[in-house]
């Protein structure tokens, strides 16, 4: 079970139905847990108390009087990102320092780096080289790894590298997961929680630190509009899973699932980097909901007794609600601003589909 937590603090919300905002999200600036870098109503502007403090952004709080703003950082630099508070800064990283072989990845700065390509006989497997599997080889381990040509699918009970279809898919009928658009805007909001060092969020990677944290949350709910289940394993048994033995948590994840992002559009409506990432690990996949009358019935994917089969059967879904643990983004230090919240279904490509482009899905976001 997650522990209750009693200190959300839900601020106010705007939905604006604009062509390209779907939904926002109005912050109020006076609240005593502000961001350190809201510049809010309550606070005051004294550039001597900011030069006097050498704050550079960010808020100051003081004892004996109101807050001070002290501006806010131009992106890709964020207040605090360098490790010093009230600094515009951000921390740089490399391939090596991430276990990146190949692919690209951010800075960390907002710049993008090539860690490279694999030799010959190798594919890049979640930016990892790894042999090429050759068809009819077992991809279940390693489902982007197939040479050239195939794709990994599911055939029979076994997973395996086949030739790819004319469309670069799976020949036959597959499973298709995407995100329903309106249960996720209409669950957007922002919250204040405080984490000890100890919190599993903090350990699963969901959190920038301890603390009180300024929080963009959410519900997903996953749709298999496919023409065959969803089929993630058996989670004692298969390697995609890895336990969590955080005490608050204790069960299995898939990992990599889903990631979460939230991106800046520049004038042009060309989306920048990722400002802040949580890489989603699924702990359950399971037949919640039909989705109309004639849908199958259950294949029976159940994340109950110890060997059940998680999944999602064709025309069902399942809601991760927005109280869950890591069904948010951690804004505490991102300026005001639009925003998109984009959500990603497996971006590792780890099981095949019938459809590719449905998998990625964005949410208009307006932080004030």
């Amino acid at each position: 079970m997650l522990p209750t937590d009693t200190s959300d603090r839900t601020t106010s919300l705007l939905f604006a139905f604009a062509p390209l905002w779907v939904a926002g999200v109005m912050m109020g600036c006076g609240d005593s847990a502000q961001s350190p870098t809201d510049a809010g109503t309550s606070c005051i502007e004294d550039p001597a108390v900011c030069a006097s403090s050498n704050a550079a952004c960010g808020v100051i709080q003081r004892q004996d009087g109101p807050c001070v703003a002290c501006g806010r950082c131009a992106l890709p630099l964020i207040c605090g990102g360098a490790g010093v508070a009230n600094q515009c800064g951000c921390t740089q990283t490399s391939c090596a320092a991430e276990g990146v072989q190949c692919g690209e990845i951010d800075d960390g700065c907002g710049a993008p780096i090539n860690c490279g390509t694999c030799q010959a006989g190798e594919v890049c497997v979640n930016r990892v080289c790894a042999p090429q599997i050759p068809i009819g080889g077992d991809c279940s381990f390693a489902r982007q790894g197939c040479e050239p040509g195939s794709v990994c699918c599911l055939v029979g009970t076994g997973t395996l590298c086949v030739e790819a279809s004319s469309s670069g898919s799976c020949p036959g009928e597959l499973p298709d997961l995407t995100v329903r658009n309106a249960s996720t805007m209409g669950s957007i909001s922002i919250v204040r929680r405080t984490f000890a060092p100890t919190a599993c969020a903090i350990s699963d990677g969901c959190l920038g630190a301890p603390g009180e944290r300024r929080l963009l949350r959410f519900g997903t709910f996953i749709e298999n509009l496919g023409r065959k289940p969803a089929v993630l394993g058996v989670p004692q048994s298969d390697p995609a899973f890895q336990y969590d033995a955080c005490t608050t948590h204790m069960h299995y994840h898939y990992a990599d699932f889903m990631t979460y992002s939230l991106h800046a559009v520049s004038a042009d409506g060309s989306l920048g980097p990722a400002i802040v990432q949580t890489n989603k690990a699924s702990h359950c996949l399971e037949d919640g909901k039909a989705l109309a009358p004639e849908s199958p019935e259950s294949a029976g994917f159940s994340c109950g007794a110890p060997g059940s089969t998680q999944g999602l059967t064709q025309g069902w879904g399942y809601t991760y609600e927005p109280d869950v643990d890591c069904q948010w983004l951690d804004i505490t230090d991102v300026p005001n601003g639009e925003y998109l919240l984009q959500i990603v279904i497996d971006p590792n490509n780890k099981f095949p589909e019938e459809r590719e482009d449905n998998n990625t899905k964005y949410f208009g976001v307006t932080l004030e």
